[in-house]
């Protein structure tokens, strides 16, 4: 971190999926993720209510959860983080 800006990627990304273009959200901006370091990537699919988590192993996205409504999400860079997926979900109702 500079006074100007930040530099460098962020740690964590996550990506809401749009109806129309699911193709470029999970495959093109997750290489693009994975190319320049991203640490964590979650994608949400509004659609099937399910998230996935995947973290950077040797420079490469490896999936490491799935999780569904009824879950909490835990994330491994953020060790004392918890997420009820259904509260999500119900409050984008």
């Amino acid at each position: 971190m500079t006074e100007a800006n930040v530099q460098g990627p962020p740690d964590l990304v996550i990506e809401i999926l749009s109806a129309g273009d699911k193709k470029r959200d999970t495959i093109k901006k997750k290489a693009i993720y994975e190319k320049y370091g991203v640490k964590e990537y979650w994608i949400v699919d509004p659609d099937t209510e399910v998230v996935s988590v995947f973290v950077l192993e040797k420079n490469l996205f490896k999936e490491r959860e799935i999780y569904k409504k009824d879950q909490a999400l835990e994330s491994p860079l953020l060790p004392e983080f918890s997420l009820v997926l259904e509260e999500v979900y119900k409050a984008a109702e």
